[in-house]
């Protein structure tokens, strides 16, 4: 019986982890699920996908499978399916496969069509990786 329990626990889904509108975080998130943000981060956020909603505002670098943008980025987006709504404001490059830009939307950076060949690093290998790793390609 327990392994039946314990495989159930693995299917099960997991909720998103959420940044609500109060809180501001110093230093990186990292995820090998769903981050929600509403607030302020000051640092990296490594995700599967990561929502960033309209009251928020990430100061760094945003790597994840998919990345929804609808507050405002100070950094890098590196993502397979990349989508800036008409609310968005990013400062800095994006690097994606595929990118959706709504009317309104504002970027101020370079938008690079890159096949990506693996997912972002989990949270077992993110500290390999520091701040010098995707800044320097």
């Amino acid at each position: 019986m327990a392994s039946r329990k314990s495989a159930a626990v693995a299917t099960k889904p997991v909720a998103p982890s959420i940044i609500s509108t109060d809180l501001h975080v110093r230093g990186d998130l990292v995820s090998a699920g769903d981050i929600h943000i509403d607030g302020d981060v000051d640092g990296d956020v490594r995700s599967a996908r990561v929502t960033i909603g309209e009251t928020a505002a990430v100061n760094g670098s945003v790597f994840a499978e998919q990345v929804h943008v609808s507050g405002a980025v100070n950094g890098e987006i590196s993502a397979k399916t990349v989508i800036l709504t008409k609310t968005a404001a990013v400062k800095g490059d994006v690097n994606h496969e595929s990118l959706s830009i709504e009317a309104g939307a504002f970027i101020q950076g370079l938008c690079k069509r890159v096949q990506m060949e693996s997912p972002p690093p989990g949270p077992a290998d993110a500290g390999d990786k520091g701040e010098a790793g995707p800044k320097a390609a």
